[in-house]
């Protein structure tokens, strides 16, 4: 590693300097888990917008609404810079009562459509059609055109709001260490363009049927017996569980839930090979039984079970071989049930270099003691031994830090050094 040893503190070239190494350490774990984004672009295939929705809600979610000015936002972020000008979303044009007037725009789950963003002179007069996102002069704007025309489209995922249409799964997922309630599950029919068979040639062909032989029933209760109180669950949309409150068209399943935090595990993120360590638990849901059950595995082959707290717990450990270890952690309360994982990197005890050398351009010997000029170029030469993940820190002098960080990993004896 080569570097020019300099700084603003008035020294002059030629001025001797003592140069330093200092160590430090440093985690290398896994970052937090996220939820997928609300809007997912797709770029291939390109389709009909009824078969774009069919593409969205087999994946359970539905074409994109944008209800205000702030997801209009949104949905232009994700699809700006991609090539493609013109985007299905999920927006249907019917033909006005009156036969007069221009088409209405309707969202595909049959609610009428009150913010716009129509291009001028949008949508057409007596329209029967469907919306695409067109990019014009920097602007993203609907327009009215032929369902069958085939585009890129934009699917939605609401994070807690899952649609399955009649024959599949609705997937209900939440974060590590969260648990789903339930808050509400619908089977039937409320829209008439959402989860049509492909039969249905088009959306304007579909007859809604009366409220007498097509509603939405209430299945939260049969919902919450599948899905409460677990971190993932799928739902299967099937009439012979629910019945069949709309059987000229069919149904779908609709839930909405929420995730409540139920599981908290901390430590250190990195600990020194031999030396013990505390685990703290914490169960967070307070109208849970009052005694909760756990299984802890350290990642290291030695597993806690049961392991009995109330709300919070600590375990010790140690670990007797460096590497990075995944500590899985299971409760259950009464329907509750939450795990979680998460890695701790364990090194071998820091015991300083076997060597630290520094060598002027013009010598082959390295400086005796790093005493450098001031304003020349040096060759840092280290040696670590022992340790992994360590920052290593250059100090010229007493007080002025030359201004290089670097990583160093130690692997099996070999090292590889990173400038951050």
């Amino acid at each position: 590693m080569a570097l020019r040893l300099r700084d603003h503190s008035g020294l002059q070239r030629g001025e001797q300097l003592l140069l330093s190494v200092i160590l430090v350490l440093v985690a290398a774990v896994k970052p937090p888990e996220v939820l997928s984004q609300r809007y997912e672009p797709v770029r291939s295939p390109h389709l009909g917008a009824q078969g774009a929705e069919r593409w969205c809600e087999i994946r359970g979610g539905m074409l994109a609404t944008a209800l205000d000015a702030e997801s209009q936002t949104e949905l232009e972020a994700v699809i700006r810079g991609t090539g493609d000008s013109d985007w299905w979303f999920g927006l249907v044009i019917i033909k006005a009562e009156d036969d007069t007037s221009n088409g209405v725009a309707v969202w595909l789950d049959g609610t009428n459509a009150s913010y716009a963003n129509w291009a001028p002179g949008e949508p057409a007069a007596h329209a029967e059609a469907c919306a695409q996102i067109s990019a014009q002069d920097g602007a993203f704007l609907w327009v009215s055109t032929d369902c069958s025309r085939e585009l890129p489209f934009i699917c939605q995922f609401d994070d807690q709001n899952t649609l399955a249409c009649q024959g599949t799964n609705a997937t209900l997922t939440c974060l590590q260490g969260h648990v789903l309630r339930i808050e509400s599950g619908k089977f039937g029919r409320s829209s008439p363009y959402l989860c049509l068979s492909e039969e249905v040639s088009t959306w304007h062909s579909t007859a809604f049927p009366s409220e007498d032989v097509c509603s939405f029933v209430n299945v939260t209760d049969l919902v919450n017996g599948l899905c409460q109180g677990v971190q993932t669950c799928q739902a299967a949309s099937d009439s012979t569980l629910f019945g069949e409150p709309c059987p000229t068209i069919g149904s779908y399943l609709q839930i909405d839930y929420s995730c409540l935090e139920a599981l908290h595990l901390s430590f250190a993120d990195v600990v020194v090979r031999g030396e013990n360590i505390s685990v703290y638990i914490e169960w967070l849901l307070s109208n849970a039984d009052s005694n909760v059950s756990c299984s802890v595995s350290m990642g290291d082959g030695h597993l806690v079970s049961p392991y009995l707290l109330s709300q919070t717990g600590v375990l010790s450990h140690s670990y007797t071989r460096p590497g990075v270890y995944t500590v899985h952690i299971e409760c259950a309360a009464g329907e509750w049930h939450s795990m979680l994982d998460r890695d701790i990197a364990v090194q071998q005890p820091v015991s300083g270099f076997t060597s630290v050398k520094c060598f002027l351009p013009s010598n082959t010997e390295p400086e005796p003691d790093c005493v450098l000029p001031y304003g020349q170029n040096v060759t840092l030469e280290v040696h670590l031994s022992g340790g992994m993940w360590t920052v290593v820190l250059l100090w010229c002098g007493k007080q002025w830090k030359c201004g290089y960080n670097f990583v160093l990993f130690l692997y099996k004896s070999s090292i590889k050094q990173y400038f951050i």
